[in-house]
């Protein structure tokens, strides 16, 4: 039983999967724990205030970087592998500037129209709109983060990569509004912002130092950075539609169910979702872990191997998602209770959401290996498609069954999504990563 086990597991990179997946369990449990914390210590009308705005700052954050996050890995992966150290110093910078640029561009434009709807600017009414300035200015600083992301996946440096979003800002967020709270007797979501723009800042800052240093050091034998932003931008858009997809999914349940039921039941299935979403920390971190190599696996043209590869990485990733939807049936009532009174009516919506990311989990990193193989087109027309199918579920089931009906729309089509996925991989590239019978490429 332990050669079987072994031989399954050869090739997959055991020491990265479990230092992602600490790091990630360790920043998810810091993320639950700190909106715990904030819910309690604002209370409901500001936390639900930060929490809109901080949704804001994600969704804006993660498009700011024009789908380089992603495209990142695999331009740094395949650049180390080919030893094309000029290019790799272009990217460095091209990496650093696009994000900075394009979110503020996006973090400005938000804040005006935020602005200008709601008449803040008006008088005695500048101090709501603080909150709002603060919340636009976060935006570039985690788009930068996210892009830097990708560029240390790329070069291997898993606890470069993680650490800094996932422990350290959520940390020091948790750690400065205490401070405040302490200090003050009281918090509320101007100063919760403050210190979230201070935890960004450093955070963002001390990754990028010690990844410039990294790359220095990488490209120690020129001094000369070759740009293609052209060819870049023609890479990372098509994935910056797919990215949309996943944050459109993310959030579109509960923009539409805020339209449709009582803000008590906006809350409890708020709480539902991100939950839920601890289940999907296993085939997010086990697919990104096994980017780069399916990246490198693809350049060397081994087919046979990564199909063997991608399939190993599936059935981790599986195994992962089924235990934690175990854990979540007997702990999901606790974990709602904790953010207050009434919590638990989320609970069937919390369990479907879980459901279906277990489901989603078979098909294994199939979104990375387009990713890294450069189906980044084929993925972008999927992604249009099941983001109007999201809309659309959203839309009909929401008014009539509420917290189930933005559920069952999300996990619908998350699923077909999945399973489209799947479908370009098999028919463009003739692989199949997920878990089934394993039909090897017929180069092989």
């Amino acid at each position: 039983m332990r050669e079987r086990l072994t031989h399954m597991l050869s090739g997959v990179d055991l020491r990265g999967v479990v230092a992602t997946l600490a790091m990630r369990f360790a920043g998810a449990g810091l993320g639950f724990f700190s909106h715990v914390a904030f819910a309690r210590l604002l209370g409901r009308e500001d936390y639900g205030l930060f929490a809109g705005l901080w949704a804001w700052v994600v969704l804006l954050g993660m498009l700011a970087p024009l789908g380089l996050a992603t495209a990142n890995t695999r331009l740094a992966a395949q650049y180390l592998e080919r030893n094309r150290l000029p290019r790799l110093r272009g990217l460095f910078s091209f990496a650093v500037i696009t994000p900075l640029l394009s979110g503020v561009a996006l973090g400005a434009s938000f804040a005006a129209l935020e602005l200008a709807l709601s008449g803040r600017m008006e008088g005695d009414t500048w101090r709501g709109a603080l909150p709002v300035v603060l919340a636009a200015a976060c935006v570039p600083l985690f788009a930068l983060g996210e892009s830097l992301r990708g560029l240390a996946r790329g070069h291997g440096l898993t606890a470069l990569a993680y650490a800094p979003a996932f422990l350290w800002r959520p940390l020091l967020m948790v750690l400065l509004a205490l401070v405040a709270w302490a200090a003050l007797g009281w918090l509320d979501v101007l100063l919760l912002l403050m210190a979230s723009l201070l935890a960004i800042t450093l955070t963002v800052a001390t990754q990028l130092h010690l990844l410039r240093k990294r790359m220095a050091q990488a490209t120690a034998t020129t001094r000369r950075g070759v740009r293609h932003a052209r060819a870049w931008l023609a890479i990372s858009s098509p994935l910056l539609l797919v990215d949309g997809y996943f944050i459109l999914a993310a959030n579109m349940d509960v923009i539409v169910l805020r339209h449709f039921a009582p803000a008590e039941d906006v809350g409890a299935y708020y709480a539902a979702a991100r939950i839920a979403a601890l289940v999907n920390f296993f085939p997010l971190m086990i697919g990104a872990q096994a980017a780069p190599r399916l990246a490198r696996l693809w350049t060397r043209g081994e087919m046979t191997a990564l199909t063997v590869l991608g399939r190993k990485y599936a059935l981790l990733a599986a195994g992962g998602t089924a235990a934690a939807f175990l854990a979540l049936l007997a702990l999901g009532d606790f974990a709602l209770s904790l953010f207050g009174p009434g919590f638990t009516v989320a609970r069937p919506a919390m369990l479907l959401l879980a459901g279906g990311i277990v489901l989603q989990a078979l098909a294994g990193p199939v979104r990375y290996l387009l990713a890294m193989a450069g189906q980044e087109r084929a993925m972008a027309a999927v992604m249009v498609g099941a983001a109007v199918l999201n809309i659309g579920l959203n839309l009909l089931l929401v008014p009539p069954y509420g917290m189930m009906g933005a559920a069952a729309a999300t996990v619908a089509s998350g699923l077909i999504f999945t399973l489209a996925l799947a479908a370009v991989a098999w028919r463009r590239l003739g692989v199949w990563t997920g878990i089934g019978p394993l039909r090897l490429p017929a180069a092989a």
